[in-house]
């Protein structure tokens, strides 16, 4: 819900309220102390997203980046003064869908860093965007020397918004894989982490239709050989939620972050095995 009302000084001001989960999920994974200097992140052919902030920015020293990653449920430790005091020393936002985008703009607003998104099942399809956050679907986009590549959608249950059958997300990952080998011979690292709103198949997903994941992204990982893989859709509840946020295939680390999760990307830790793949190798 959004309210206004003057401020002091005359001018007025804006008030946006959200419903939140309790008691929280989500755990903080390392101390968070001091704040980003820098430069504006390098883009996808300069794109900020509609309505870019330009003081947000990130340092650009190969050091790494300290990414808060949510999705699904708006939770109570990351809205008012909370969120101020987890988002300290946070350097980017990743949004793994699913989340309102009044709520994405707030974070943007009150987190001092850039916000990254895709999109999910349950959000709005272009060219419906939240203001100040930069989108990822389809994108490859260098942050701080961290490199993130992300893809939107859930398999296709009910013909809803951002909802894809496997072949066509297999045509979108090609897309996204042909965008990666274009910059791999330009010099470009592959990327460290890729972000998505559904899991690989077989991979923290469900069996039912709606939360089953896509084969088309384990032949992402398998090509790519991602560090780490981000996704969100399915949610996580009870004593056994912690130990179903994280599986494996090969090297990459895949992570549900469903509610939020806290974690530090080292830069310079991509894949790089030289120019990229052809198919039949």
């Amino acid at each position: 819900m959004r309210s206004t009302r003057p401020s002091p000084s005359g001018t007025t001001t804006s008030t946006i309220s959200f419903g939140v989960s309790g008691p929280a999920t989500g755990t903080v994974l390392s101390v968070i102390v001091g704040r980003p200097s820098c430069v504006l992140p390098r883009g996808d052919g300069g794109n900020r997203g509609r309505g870019w902030p330009r003081r947000y920015a990130l340092r650009d020293d190969g050091t790494g980046v300290k990414i808060l990653a949510m999705g699904d449920t708006v939770e109570q430790i990351l809205h008012g003064a909370n969120l101020a005091r987890y988002a300290s020393g946070v350097e980017a936002v990743v949004s793994c869908g699913d989340l309102p985008f009044e709520y994405l703009e707030y974070v943007v607003t009150f987190s001092g860093a850039p916000l990254y998104y895709v999109r999910g099942n349950h959000d709005p399809e272009e060219p419906k965007a939240p203001e100040g956050c930069v989108p990822l679907d389809g994108r490859v986009v260098d942050i701080g020397g961290v490199v993130l590549a992300g893809l939107s959608g859930s398999r296709w249950y009910s013909g809803g918004p951002n909802q894809y059958t496997e072949r066509a997300m297999r045509r979108r990952g090609r897309a996204l894989s042909a965008r990666v080998a274009l910059g791999r011979l330009r010099g470009k690292k592959a990327p460290d982490v890729f972000v998505t709103h559904s899991p690989p198949l077989g991979l923290g997903d469900r069996e039912d239709v709606a939360h089953t994941g896509f084969e088309t992204f384990l032949g992402l990982i398998d090509r790519h050989d991602p560090p780490l893989w981000l996704h969100g859709h399915v949610h996580l509840y009870g004593p056994e939620a912690w130990e179903a946020r994280e599986t494996r295939r090969g090297s990459t680390r895949v992570v549900n972050v469903y509610g939020h999760r806290i974690l530090e990307v080292p830069g310079g830790v991509g894949v790089d095995s030289g120019p990229p793949r052809r198919k039949d190798e």
